[in-house]
């Protein structure tokens, strides 16, 4: 069984690869670069990190944690030598609606952060890609000292 970090991540990929599908169901996690030129678009869900939120506790207590995630988010344009602002946040803008509506059911997530910060680039030429990578900080609890998710 994999433990309650990667447990999170899938969650968060297929939620993005659900009916409608972002960047057409090209999703990835770890991540994975080059974008491919003849992929619009791309996301890609990555671990960050994890705190352990408590101090110290009995060995069968439960552990709460804060777990970021990164999404990074891939948009060329739609008319090539043109500029892909617009894709890019119309890709953004839809990643933020579906994280704000992922259920975690059975993960113990206690609280989600769905965008803590983003940051954007920009990379001009033929083949322009825009991107820009959002932390989301999932608070979660693991049963007593293993890395399972509690119920």
């Amino acid at each position: 069984m994999s433990t309650a970090f990667q447990q999170l991540a899938d969650a968060i990929v297929a939620g993005f690869k659900a009916a409608p599908a972002l960047a057409g169901g090209r999703v990835s996690a770890p991540r994975r670069v080059p974008v491919p030129e003849e992929w619009p678009s791309h996301v890609e869900v990555r671990l960050v990190g994890a705190n352990r939120l408590a101090a110290a506790a009995p060995a069968d207590a439960p552990s709460d944690w804060a777990t970021t995630f990164g999404v990074d988010l891939y948009a060329r344009p739609a008319v090539a030598g043109s500029d892909s602002t617009a894709e890019l946040d119309a890709l953004l803008q839809a990643a933020h609606e579906r994280l704000a509506g992922l259920a975690f059911a059975g993960l113990g997530v206690i609280d989600v952060d769905s965008v803590t910060s983003i940051d954007w680039d920009h990379a001009q030429g033929a083949t322009a890609l825009s991107s820009a990578a959002i932390q989301v900080v999932i608070r979660h609890r693991t049963v007593g000292r293993a890395l399972q998710p509690a119920a």
